[in-house]
């Protein structure tokens, strides 16, 4: 990411869990989050891979992208980028488990990015709480927001 932002990109979607390769999650088809977007393989232009026999082979099927790499070792991916732009984002802990429920669907399509932790035990009365993120696109000139004061 670094790297595409000296170059003033970006890219249009992350996996949520940062402890996977981004190729592995082109690979299985993980999504990233946000609420109008794909699988993270949606952003591929081009594969290139080395199949079992060491043949190197370049992939632009994107209906093969999503393979578990049953056609080889990911040596090479070309990604669609977008401009260059921040994130802000506001958390969310203890949220009932319940009421979160009650207003999901409002709740999920309330920022142009979700992600949610359930507890189903936890919270105060045991009945489960939630930890919500909630992100939106700012733009590359604004300053970087910066945690709040504790």
């Amino acid at each position: 990411a670094l790297e595409l932002e000296k170059h003033g990109l970006a890219l249009e979607n992350m996996p949520s869990l940062h402890a996977v390769t981004f190729a592995g999650a082109v690979l299985t088809g993980t999504h990233g989050c946000g609420r109008q977007r794909g699988v993270i393989a949606e952003m591929v232009r081009s594969m290139t891979v080395v199949g079992g026999d060491g043949e190197v082979r370049e992939i632009t099927n994107q209906s093969l992208f999503v393979h578990l790499g049953i056609l080889g070792v990911v040596v090479k991916l070309v990604l669609r980028c977008v401009p260059f732009y921040r994130i802000r984002q506001r958390c969310y802990d203890n949220v009932p488990l319940p009421r979160f429920l009650e207003n999901a669907t409002g709740i999920v399509l309330s920022a142009s990015h979700t992600q949610f932790w359930i507890d189903f035990h936890g919270g105060e009365d045991g009945k489960g709480k939630v930890l919500g993120w909630f992100r939106e696109r700012c733009g590359a000139t604004e300053p970087v927001p910066r945690p709040a004061e504790a």
